[in-house]
């Protein structure tokens, strides 16, 4: 006010209009000078969310077997996009279908080639577990191929579970070729069995002829009289491997009169006929749970003749064998005196197992691509942790998730240096740090392969997991892919192509290309390009895409059936190719078994407290849901304190004020 007295001598400002200018600038200090305080403002936010429903359809071929498929892509559809419309009024409503995998939104193709539900209620578990689930509707034929029964695996999901029963519960007449048990390798020369278990419906008094048939020849004809009608039987046959290479059989019942369901009277087995074995010496410091571990692994398969040998004891020729696995040695008792110029120089593989036996001084001097030092006999336990860029060979994606809850393996203790171009497929991971030292890794010499495992107690893996799953399917595969590379003598080709031999029809083609320059180092800037070709001489060509080092290709999804492939790239003016040949099974599961089981979906939806529908009983369904007075909205508050100094309008306010002041004292003529 003092300041416009003294700018008003002359008497120019009306006093109203000099009060109200004084008052804007007073009040601008004044909230400046209290913003010097720091002061906070506390908000209260709320926001409401709805209840959770979700809407699983089983997607499978089953569900369309004996039912009118106009009727579930028609009335049945409506209904159930009536209900959803209905429902997603008071609830947050998703929708799912679900078979070979569990994908967002209604699909309705009934193409998938299995059911599994326990994949399911782990994806609703993981995505809805800490949301406000009311509830799941079911709509299925409860047959399930894959996974564990939904009665087990709905108690990841504590809601209640509405069944809507669909599928054919009728009894009909069927013949079922339920299995063909066999093994994937044989060898040339040799008889392999064939276990074929056969099923009938409904068919007492009924004879069917078996027939196996290769490359339209007929091999094996066998008539079966059905004498009940619950027939099953198990048939072994042999068959001879004459020929090497990746052999197509067929098995195929013939139609009975009034069977409505033929697609399960035909399957198809894919053998790989192989000339010899794969010989895989086990050299041992002393006894240990993971020999027998490894031996029991090694052994469930044709491919590999495994034998064991104490190292003491041992005096051939190490290049009799593809791979040879040394267990804990070289060791103080087992330095490996007598055969430490065949290590060096045979071109057999060669798998290092390290542990508290281990002699590190007498390893370093092996040249196994690696060494330890400051190790002062120690040892430390270690997890393992997986490598993403790892590229030698594909592995389960389950492996790197689960090593957190795997017990530790007894490692040397050290500073672990790599000594030549190494792949890592582990790290050791000691507590909660993931360290860069190696746990598993693999290196390529220009004589032979070599793989070091930096600590023993597979077999603790092994249990673990039998513990958790029932299975030993991880650490197997683990096992086995690590041999299989190891023990193939690979050709020294620059360029290389990887892959399986055999795909199950809902699995994607999986390829990957490694190509070396002329000092065997990995080089990936030329384009790898390959073509495959069905058995009709179609020809589908790709082009790979470009890893760190390596190559990659996904194929997608292709037909049973028998495929060979070429696959090329150029260095410079120098070009290259590679030919092989795999195959891709049919996968059969939904046609062992077509008729619906609502017994199990009746007993599901009782065990949670929801209840069973038909398609025809969607209206009750909605009524029902809707009828429940334990599912209510959630509220959630949420309080925050912040600077009022960072709250926009505050800062708006103040220009506004100092505008208003500064328009007014213009206007005026002041200055």
């Amino acid at each position: 006010m003092a300041l416009y007295y003294r700018e008003n001598r002359l008497g120019e400002i009306k006093p109203w209009l000099m009060k109200l200018m004084a008052f804007f600038r007073f009040s601008v200090i004044t909230v400046i000078a209290f913003l010097l305080l720091v002061p906070l403002i506390r908000t209260i936010s709320r926001s409401v969310e709805k209840p959770v429903f979700v809407i699983a359809q089983d997607n499978s071929q089953s569900i369309a077997t004996g039912t009118n498929n106009e009727f579930l892509t028609g009335a049945y559809r409506t209904e159930l996009n009536r209900l959803t419309e209905s429902l997603n009024k008071d609830y947050d409503v998703r929708t799912f279908s679900f078979g070979d995998g569990v994908r967002e939104n209604f699909e309705f193709t009934y193409q998938d080639k299995i059911t599994n539900y326990s994949t399911l209620f782990d994806e609703i578990h993981v995505k809805y577990s800490n949301r406000n689930l009311a509830g799941v509707i079911l709509a299925t034929d409860g047959i399930y191929n894959q996974g564990s029964s939904p009665l087990y695996s709905v108690n990841r999901v504590r809601v209640p579970v509405y069944t809507i029963a669909l599928g054919d519960t009728t009894l009909r007449k069927d013949l079922v070729l339920t299995r063909v048990n066999h093994n994937r390798m044989a060898f040339i020369g040799n008889s392999f069995p064939l276990e074929i278990i056969v099923n009938a419906r409904q068919c007492a008094g009924a004879r069917t002829t078996l027939t196996i048939t290769r490359d339209s020849t007929v091999l094996v004809t066998r008539n079966i009289d059905i004498s009940g009608n619950r027939y099953h039987q198990a048939i072994p046959v042999f068959l001879e491997a004459k020929e090497k290479g990746i052999q197509r059989y067929t098995i195929k019942l013939s139609v009975l009169d009034g069977e409505i369901n033929i697609g399960n009277n035909t399957a198809d087995v894919f053998i790989e006929v192989s000339e010899t074995r794969q010989k895989v010496l086990l050299l041992a410091n002393a006894p240990h749970p993971d020999i027998a571990a490894i031996k029991n692994v090694l052994e469930k398969s044709l491919n590999y003749e495994v034998k064991y040998v104490p190292a003491k004891d041992f005096s051939g020729q190490l290049n009799d064998y593809h791979l040879v696995i040394l267990h804990q040695i070289p060791s103080v008792e087992n330095n490996l005196a007598v055969i430490s110029d065949q290590l060096k120089l045979t071109d057999a593989s060669l798998f290092y197992i390290l542990g508290a036996q281990t002699s590190v001084v007498h390893f370093n001097k092996l040249e196994a691509g690696i060494s330890i030092s400051d190790n002062g006999g120690k040892i430390s336990e270690v997890q393992a942790r997986t490598d993403d860029n790892f590229s030698l060979f594909t592995i389960s994606d389950a492996l790197d998730s689960e090593f957190n809850s795997y017990p530790p393996l007894v490692s040397p203790f050290g500073i672990y240096k790599n000594t030549a171009d190494n792949n890592v497929l582990l790290y050791q991971q000691i507590g909660n740090v993931v360290t860069t030292q190696p746990l598993l890794l693999f290196s390529a010499g220009a004589v032979h392969k070599t793989a070091v495992l930096c600590g023993e107690g597979f077999w603790r893996w092994r249990l673990h997991e039998y513990g958790v799953s029932n299975k030993h399917e991880i650490m197997d595969e683990l096992l086995l892919k690590t041999v299989q590379y190891l023990s193939v003598k690979e050709k020294k080709s620059p360029f290389r192509i990887i892959h399986k031999n055999n795909f199950a029809e809902n699995e994607p083609l999986l390829f990957d290309a490694e190509l070396y320059n002329e000092s065997q180092e990995l080089i990936n800037i030329p384009d790898v390009r390959i073509t495959i070709y069905n058995e009709k001489n179609v020809a589908y060509p790709f082009t790979f895409s470009k890893t760190e080092k390596a190559y990659t290709l996904n194929a997608g999804f292709f037909s049973v059936g028998n495929y060979s492939y070429r696959a090329e790239t150029r260095v410079g003016e120098k070009p290259y190719q590679e030919r092989g040949e795999f195959s891709i099974s049919a996968l059969q599961l939904e046609q062992a078994e077509s008729r619906a089981d609502h017994q199990i979906l009746y007993a599901l939806s009782e065990k949670t407290g929801g209840m069973l529908v038909y398609p025809g009983q969607l209206n009750e369904l909605d009524k029902s849901i809707q009828s429940r007075e334990d599912v209510k909205p959630v509220i959630y508050s949420q309080k925050k304190l912040q600077d009022l100094v960072n709250i926009k309008w505050v800062f708006f306010f103040l220009m506004l004020l100092l505008s208003a002041e500064w328009f007014l004292r213009k206007r005026s003529g002041a200055y």
